[in-house]
């Protein structure tokens, strides 16, 4: 498995794009976590970008969803059970697939 991490800024680049295709279409078993604090590349979050964060990935049929950082029982609660579906290939279906 392999873990992703960046901020909300990187989600506007290309490569991010890229390795969200390529995670869905060969489903591979990644796991990305975005911190998301409001800022990207120097601007407020609703600057650089039209779309919740989270929601980005589901185009690409990636599961996701918000987590509180903040509180470790949200992470928890979100996260385990993630890394779990991530080995038994539950993580990105491509579409139509």
């Amino acid at each position: 498995m392999v873990y992703v991490t960046s901020g909300e800024g990187a989600t506007s680049e290309g490569e991010f794009f890229e390795a969200l295709n390529w995670a869905a279409r060969e489903r591979l078993p990644v796991l990305f976590a975005i911190q998301n604090n409001g800022y990207a590349i120097s601007v407020p979050q609703y600057i650089q970008t039209a779309s919740s964060i989270h929601r980005i990935a589901n185009g690409f049929g990636v599961p996701s969803f918000p987590v509180d950082g903040t509180w470790f029982e949200s992470i928890h609660r979100a996260v385990v059970p993630a890394i779990e579906r991530i080995p038994r290939g539950e993580g990105a279906r491509p579409r139509g697939g």
